[in-house]
């Protein structure tokens, strides 16, 4: 799992998180759920604490389908 959770899948992550804010101007905290899940998960990344990232991380999936969904 360590080899999944890099920079690169971080980065590939908040362009994904960010696709919901251009195309839907409104409703704001639906749109911004995923990124600040996102930066939730980056901040975890950082401390080395897997557990806490991965859970983050499946927030920021189910803000990504909120987002869409609404």
């Amino acid at each position: 799992m360590n080899s999944f959770l890099n920079e690169t899948f971080f980065k590939i992550l908040l362009v994904v998180c960010l696709i919901p804010v251009a195309i839907f101007v409104g409703k704001a905290f639906l749109l911004l759920s995923p990124i600040i899940f996102w930066i939730l998960s980056y901040m975890a990344f950082k401390k080395g604490n897997q557990n806490e990232t991965i859970m983050w991380v499946i927030f920021a999936v189910l803000g990504l389908i909120l987002a869409f969904v609404i």
